[in-house]
């Protein structure tokens, strides 16, 4: 699968795609703004009676069902045609679906990193709720030794650093 960018000249508005995909960003935008009404000005009004209540679910629902409905629709219905597709030559490129990495020199192995957020907070947050766990422990009076906080620390540490690593090794 080849990467595409639109041609210079292309317009996806008069397209079909593009009808559908305003659509959706209108009825996403109505219901946006029901939302700030209902939590301003109508909540006040549901005291009066059970109507203007299930009047506003129901308004609200519909909208959901045409930007449901819309988001299946865009789902089924092709990119626009004008769209120009770019040749990727390796079989790296066409699995990743991204440019093949610089060639790895003993300097780019110590200087080139680049963190992947989700694995950073896995063990940042696997960090913390360890010494909050050693925390309550302690304070319950079970012993804890330092080595095993050491030893997870130091275990998260390397999980997210070999995560680093990883994505400069292909």
């Amino acid at each position: 699968r080849g990467r595409s960018q639109p041609s210079a000249g292309g317009r996806i508005w008069p397209q079909p795609y593009g009808i559908l995909l305003l659509t959706k960003i209108g009825a996403l935008l109505v219901m946006g703004v029901l939302g700030a009404a209902y939590r301003r000005r109508l909540i006040a009004k549901t005291s009066e009676g059970r109507g203007a209540f299930w009047m506003i679910v129901c308004v609200e629902l519909g909208f959901m069902g045409v930007a449901s409905g819309v988001a299946a629709a865009l789902a089924r219905t092709a990119a626009p045609a004008d769209a120009i597709t770019l040749p990727q030559t390796t079989a790296a490129e066409i699995l990743t679906d991204a440019p093949v990495p610089v060639a790895l020199t003993l300097q780019r192995w110590f200087t080139a990193w680049s963190p992947d957020l989700l694995w950073v907070l896995v063990a940042g947050f696997g960090i913390v709720f360890y010494l909050v766990g050693v925390r309550r422990a302690r304070r319950r009076g079970y012993p804890w030794p330092a080595r095993r906080t050491i030893s997870w620390i130091a275990g998260m540490g390397a999980l997210s650093v070999d995560d680093q690593w990883a994505d400069r090794s292909l």
